[in-house]
């Protein structure tokens, strides 16, 4: 993520540029491990994790079990 994306983020909370940062930082992660990651309070992280997935930032997955939501950094083309 480059400084020239920061569009992406305009008129998201900071929360959200903070978690796109640590998912892009530490790999696919569920909203708790965000949530611990990022310090956030867990309705903070999932409401930024939210505006993330509806603006394109980051890809959702369910697990194998149906159990846990993964985010993960969505793939730019240059």
């Amino acid at each position: 993520m480059s400084d020239d994306s920061d569009d992406v983020f305009e008129g998201m909370p900071p929360s959200a540029k903070l978690v796109a940062k640590v998912i892009e930082y530490e790999g696919s992660m569920d909203a708790n491990e965000v949530s611990e990651a990022a310090r956030l309070h867990p309705s903070t992280a999932r409401d930024a994790l939210k505006q993330l997935a509806e603006n394109g930032v980051v890809e959702v997955e369910v697990t194998d079990d149906n159990r846990r939501l993964v985010y993960s950094m969505e793939e730019r083309k240059s």
